[in-house]
């Protein structure tokens, strides 16, 4: 009966009955993962959930992220497979409402939605912003991401991108990882903007050969390059000539390049400029993070009691749920 009854629209009373007596304003995390929700009441907001650090509305039903108020404490928000068709929400910088809410987010997954590019992220006062994970969409284009300025990692695998154009990566200078993985990227023309990138996952597009690949020298601190189930790959001694070309990457195709491999092929290692030393992730060699509790709903029929609670600490630290630590990129 309550599965009849229940038309995806939450309400502050409905979510209040389900807390089972514990106060919103203690919790920290909540998961509202496959319970069918269409839209909200203004249950989301920094009056009702002061505390509240990361949010799960995955596998629901919103066609935007017009439902979410102010929420001043939240650090992850997870929106992936709903049914996303836009970011953009309102043009005003200064309403407090959808992703313009939650400016001190770290981390956004709009992964497995049918979003086509990142336009409504251009009004939105994102500072503190890490990571945006938007793979398996319908992205098209890269642009609108010049408001993102702690941008760290971009995730737009499984996507329609073909080319970089002369609006890709403005003010997207801090981007240290591109993932960019089983797309029909042609080659890396514009890349070049993204001066500090570290780390490139191109893996399964279109790159045939070196030239394809010549803004890439134009990059100093590259360290790691996947070009696996390119046409580039499959060509005598591309290895050779990319090394060659490439002389600061530590890993090529998932493999440490030895010193060995430098010196066998002639290629000295440039140093950089100030001495500046440039770490490997963590996330990258060690994703064993804390396996922290939180707040659970049953699925679709919205009966369930939320059974673990996770309240603030002060030392907070992010679920393994994106493999990610506040220290990935300093």
């Amino acid at each position: 009966m309550a599965k009849d009854l229940f038309t995806g629209r939450l309400t502050e009373e409905l979510l209040l009955q389900r807390l089972n007596g514990v106060s919103p304003y203690k919790i920290a995390e909540l998961d509202l993962n496959d319970c069918q929700l269409r839209d909200f009441e203004d249950v989301f907001n920094s009056i009702y959930f002061p505390q509240l650090q990361e949010l799960n509305l995955s596998q629901n039903l919103f066609i935007s992220t017009g439902m979410i108020g102010e929420l001043e404490s939240l650090k992850i928000l997870i929106l992936n497979s709903d049914k996303i068709v836009t970011l953009a929400y309102n043009m005003d910088i200064s309403l407090k409402k959808a992703l313009n809410g939650v400016q001190n987010l770290e981390i956004l997954d709009v992964s497995y939605n049918n979003i086509r590019d990142f336009n409504g992220l251009q009004f939105c006062n994102l500072k503190e912003l890490k990571i945006l994970k938007a793979g398996n969409n319908e992205i098209f284009r890269i642009d609108y991401l010049e408001n993102l300025k702690t941008l760290k990692e971009l995730d737009v695998c499984r996507n329609r991108i073909r080319q970089f154009d002369g609006t890709s990566f403005i003010n997207c200078n801090p981007i240290k990882c591109l993932k960019i993985e089983d797309n029909s990227l042609k080659n890396f023309h514009h890349i070049q903007k993204l001066y500090k990138l570290q780390h490139l996952f191109a893996i399964n597009n279109k790159i045939n050969d070196i030239p394809d690949v010549e803004r890439l020298c134009e990059l100093p601190y590259l360290k790691e390059l996947e070009l696996a189930g390119n046409p580039i790959s499959r060509r005598n001694g591309y290895k050779i000539a990319i090394i060659k070309k490439l002389p600061q990457l530590i890993y090529l195709y998932g493999k440490e390049i030895t010193i060995d491999e430098k010196e066998k092929y002639e290629v000295m290692t440039p140093q950089i400029q100030n001495n500046e030393k440039i770490q490997y992730p963590q996330y990258l060699m060690n994703q064993n993070a804390q396996n922290n509790k939180h707040y659970m709903v049953n699925p679709v029929n919205f009966d369930g009691v939320f059974g673990n609670v996770r309240l603030p600490q002060d030392n907070f630290t992010h679920t393994n749920y994106i493999n990610y630590s506040k220290n990935n990129y300093k």
